[in-house]
């Protein structure tokens, strides 16, 4: 009667012990289904974010690439002809590249003060977009009686409400060329 005894109390107890392990196999199949619900959902939402950012670096690297060459364009132009193209028809007409005076993203235009020729990127309104300002104008060579083109590129400081570059956006003195205080240099 004994053995009976122990062979049922055994029996019992294997099958408590079962139930539980089915019970905890059930909690971990919640448990990972939720993990694996929140690891997909996360990427669901931070994706349009970070495709937003993207388009504006690659919107902010049109400007600054255009500017660059504008400001090129004038300084191997000066070369040839010993002056800056003024106006942006003139730069358009001149300068051997085929710059838009509008984007999707930005409007460009050219501005000259003096010996300064300034190149705007203006952003779109109400978009999240640095404006950029480019220079070229005539600087001396430091410890000499010779001049020399000089360049610049500018960019908004990223605050709300900051207005977009404009014909005061960079200085030219006999020895730099630098950006106006509402700006920092591109690095």
């Amino acid at each position: 009667m004994k053995a009976d005894l122990k062979f049922k109390f055994l029996q019992s107890f294997n099958k408590y012990f079962k139930a539980r392990d089915n019970s905890r196999q059930i909690n971990l199949l919640v448990v990972s289904t939720i993990i694996i619900a929140v690891i997909g959902i996360l990427p669901a939402i931070a994706l349009p974010s970070y495709l937003s950012q993207l388009n504006i670096k690659a919107a902010q690297s049109e400007a600054r690439q255009t500017l660059t060459a504008m400001n090129a364009a004038q300084q191997a132009y000066y070369l040839r002809n010993n002056q800056f193209l003024k106006t942006m028809p003139e730069f358009q007409k001149f300068s051997g590249l085929s710059i838009k005076t509008a984007t999707v993203n930005y409007t460009y235009d050219v501005v000259s003060i003096g010996g300064l020729v300034i190149h705007l990127a203006k952003p779109a309104l109400r978009s999240q977009l640095f404006g950029y300002a480019g220079g070229v104008g005539i600087i001396q060579t430091p410890g000499t009686t010779k001049y020399t083109t000089a360049a610049v590129l500018c960019q908004t400081e990223h605050q709300p409400g900051l207005p977009p570059p404009g014909a005061a956006s960079i200085t030219l003195t006999t020895a730099e060329i630098k950006c106006g205080p509402t700006l920092e240099p591109v690095k």
